[in-house]
């Protein structure tokens, strides 16, 4: 195992490339502000809680989302969301995910370099509560590097994954 950067955060193994969700540079938790249609935002966490509360037209909360900078308050907050019943932010929330996660790496340039140097690895976001964003295994987990074991979607990690083959595609030309 391999760590990048001493970052304990963070590991480069022969196929795979594991990163902690609220710790790593590469996780939607970090401090990355970025601007996306005339909104300030100061991480992908808080893009996505907000932009959950817009679909589920709860402007209150979004109001809320936008005011606190803590990723543990915005995760509270999702969960006051009004009439949220998650299938319709589940209908929406890939090209959310993906659209903040672009954004962020394109403003960014020294993380940017950091996802490139993942190669062609499979990443994997850990985290063992988020089912949906992470693998579902902890950074340390044995059965981490198997990305058969994977209980989650982590679609936080595709979304990575997707915006590093863009990044590429744009060099290229």
């Amino acid at each position: 195992m391999e760590l990048l950067n001493d970052n304990s955060s963070m590991r480069d193994l022969d196929t795979v490339f594991l990163y902690n969700s609220s710790t790593s540079p590469l996780g939607p938790d970090s401090c990355t502000p970025f601007e996306c249609d005339g909104t300030m935002f100061r991480s992908v966490t808080q893009y996505l809680a907000y932009n959950r509360a817009i679909v589920m037209k709860d402007q209150r909360t979004a109001d809320k989302v936008l005011q606190s900078s803590d990723p543990r308050q915005i995760r509270r907050l999702i969960s006051e969301i009004r009439g949220s019943d998650g299938q319709s932010w589940r209908k929406v929330s890939d090209s959310h995910v993906i659209k903040a996660t672009a954004i962020k790496f394109s403003v960014h340039k020294q993380i940017r370099a950091l996802l490139m140097r993942t190669g062609s690895k499979t990443i994997g976001e850990c985290n063992p509560h988020d089912m949906i964003m992470g693998t579902g295994c902890s950074l340390n987990d044995k059965t981490a590097s198997d990305t058969s074991a994977w209980r989650g979607q982590n679609l936080g990690g595709n979304a990575l994954m997707e915006t590093r083959n863009h990044i590429r595609k744009i060099d290229k030309a």
